[in-house]
């Protein structure tokens, strides 16, 4: 498989993605953080540090105050020589992803090796009917949405990766093929209902996460593009809880998630049993 970069000049960048071309045994078990301002460093980074077994913590480039925080720890950039120990050495995890602070102060949430393998056997069940051919991701890498369904899932079909740093519109629409993997937001669902070009992208897939989706914005995007958006509802500490398409109302829990209502049929508790 490959990770295919379209720039702005026209150029693409493939990167050729197997473990003999990443993996550096240094990196073992080490821990370290990723920040880069390059979504295409990010991947690399990211796939670097999983395919040698690596921790890392991953973390926006424009936040100061917590890469001052986790130096402050002794933790360092990811592909430094310093190798010191740090108070994340005692965890296990494989990646850590920091919650978006929407709720109170950032935290980290640690995710091991069987933590993701986990999401991904329920996105394989939940994208096999639609067998997609291609991803074409414009999220960030550092947030589990990002990753999992931007990185691990292709790599765990083996599909090929499409990115850009900075996605317009209509350069999305113009790499959308036949079978394609389209991981967005709603901003992006709302752009592209805004702008004139049209295109039939019924042989084509979106996944929308990271913020609610409103239906009329849903309902919009099926009529104009002839396509569904299957929401992810989740968050970073339970990963994937249920998913919806379009503008339906009520939500299907993922594979691995268990519904309790209590005597009056009122639901209790959502778990996500890959936590």
């Amino acid at each position: 498989m490959k990770l295919l970069v379209y720039n702005d000049n026209g150029t693409i960048n493939t990167h050729e993605i197997k473990k003999e071309l990443f993996y550096d045994a240094s990196l073992q078990t080490h821990t370290s953080f990723i920040s880069t301002p390059s979504k295409e460093q990010n991947a690399l980074n990211i796939l670097k540090s999983y395919f040698s077994n690596s921790k890392s913590i991953l973390t926006d480039n424009s936040n100061r105050v917590l890469i001052d925080e986790l130096v402050r720890l002794n933790v360092a950039e990811f592909g430094s020589e310093h190798k010191s120990k740090t108070i994340f050495d005692r965890y296990d995890f494989t990646l850590a992803y920091y919650t978006s602070g929407s709720t109170g102060f950032p935290k980290a949430a640690l995710k091991t090796l069987d933590n993701i393998l986990s999401e991904l056997e329920d996105l394989d069940l939940l994208l096999d009917r639609y067998k997609p051919k291609k991803i074409i991701v414009t999220v960030p890498f550092i947030h589990f949405y990002g990753s999992l369904f931007g990185l691990f899932y292709p790599l765990y079909k083996g599909i090929d990766i499409t990115l850009k740093e900075h996605f317009l519109p209509n350069d999305l629409l113009d790499l959308i093929d036949n079978d394609s993997l389209i991981v967005t937001t709603p901003l992006y669902i709302k752009a592209l209902n805004s702008i004139s070009s049209s295109k039939d992208l019924s042989r084509s897939i979106f996944i929308s996460s990271t913020a609610p989706l409103q239906a009329e914005d849903a309902k919009i995007f099926n009529k104009k593009f002839k396509t569904d958006i299957i929401q992810i509802f989740g968050s970073t500490e339970s990963g994937g809880i249920a998913y919806k398409y379009n503008d339906d109302e009520l939500l299907t829990p993922l594979a691995s998630v268990k519904i309790e209502v209590d005597s009056s049929q009122s639901l209790e508790r959502i778990l996500s049993l890959c936590v």
